[in-house]
């Protein structure tokens, strides 16, 4: 592939160099604008083609799940990484969260956790969380993650467990 791309970058640094002499113009002129277009369309192309390479079969979500402290967060992290039911984890302190509970409004510090993981293993992540999360009721809610960077994703892929 690497030689490929060596090929058409030598390709296209002559042709346009022949394109800017007079006496080639007739010829190379056409072509050059041609080129130029096609040049353009396959960059769309080739950015298609990257980001359809995760599709629904390979669709990634990202969840956020609160936990009272840092100690519980980098638990319930570690667990998910370690069953690869979780590329990352990032944990977030000092979050404060205003809530309803049993009729009364709370107030608590708690740290927040973001998960990045296969859509296609969410309810696995979610019962692992469930099973070690102190709260009664723990909030799990996930999102699609509708594009990322490329090499980002295929890393995803790569780390997370597949169904």
């Amino acid at each position: 592939m690497l030689q490929l791309l060596k090929f058409a970058l030598k390709f296209w640094v002559l042709f346009f160099l022949f394109a800017a002499v007079p006496s080639c113009m007739p010829i190379f002129g056409g072509l050059q604008s041609l080129l130029v277009t096609s040049f353009s369309l396959s960059r769309s192309i080739v950015r298609t083609v990257a980001m359809s390479s995760f599709t629904a079969e390979e669709s990634f979500t990202v969840s956020y799940v609160t936990a009272p402290n840092d100690t519980v967060a980098k638990h319930i992290a570690r667990g998910l990484v370690e069953k690869k039911l979780a590329a990352c984890v990032n944990v977030v302190p000092g979050i404060v969260s205003i809530y309803t509970w049993k009729n009364e409004t709370q107030e608590d510090s708690e740290v927040l956790m973001i998960i990045k993981s296969r859509k296609s293993i969410l309810e696995e992540m979610t019962t692992f969380i469930r099973d070690n999360h102190p709260y009664d009721v723990c909030e799990v809610i996930s999102t699609p993650i509708i594009q990322g960077n490329p090499p980002y994703m295929q890393w995803l892929g790569e780390v997370v467990k597949k169904p």
